[in-house]
């Protein structure tokens, strides 16, 4: 009985000594915080490469968008508003070639289409003002926000431009 009072007295005491001694204190605090920052630091890793291929997929749809409409021929009949055309030349036409041979370069690693519309089509002479139009949108594939759940990013880029008349 003594034995185990003198036990209980010796425990109380390491307590009271553990509780007032703050060594150590840091360590556990960054055990904490490190797997934290870690994730942090990656998602903002992840921001800023989507904010990169974001702007590349800009680059590559005003690319695509000033080749149309650079071969668009704009018809002005006096009876309708003028309305663009994009010739239909052998193969696929210049906003289609540039779209794929930059996507290709730049962006076909680090995300997928899902969708590209060009307005007008080709032949299509039912578009007035002269405007050409192209829409993109890619799923950019992320890496260390898949931790928390988040395994993509969808975004979408448009651009427009005006045939001129030649």
């Amino acid at each position: 009985m003594l034995n185990t009072m003198l036990f209980l007295a010796l425990v109380k005491e390491k307590a009271k000594d553990f509780s007032k001694n703050q060594k150590g204190g840091a360590l556990a605090l960054y055990a904490f915080l490190l797997p934290a920052l870690c994730i942090l630091t990656g998602l903002i890793l992840d921001m800023g490469r989507t904010y990169v291929i974001q702007q590349q997929l800009q680059s590559t749809i005003d690319a695509a968008t000033l080749a149309a409409a650079n071969t668009a021929v704009t018809i002005d009949d006096g009876l309708n508003p003028p309305y663009a055309v994009i010739p239909t030349p052998d193969g696929p036409n210049a906003a289609d070639r540039y779209f794929n041979e930059n996507f290709n370069k730049y962006l076909k690693d680090k995300a997928e289409l899902v969708e590209y519309i060009k307005n007008p089509n080709e032949g299509d002479a039912n578009y007035s003002d002269g405007k050409i139009n192209i829409r993109a949108k890619v799923r950019i594939k992320l890496t260390v926000a898949r931790l928390v759940g988040i395994d993509y990013w969808e975004t979408s880029r448009e651009s427009w431009a005006t045939a001129q008349p030649k």
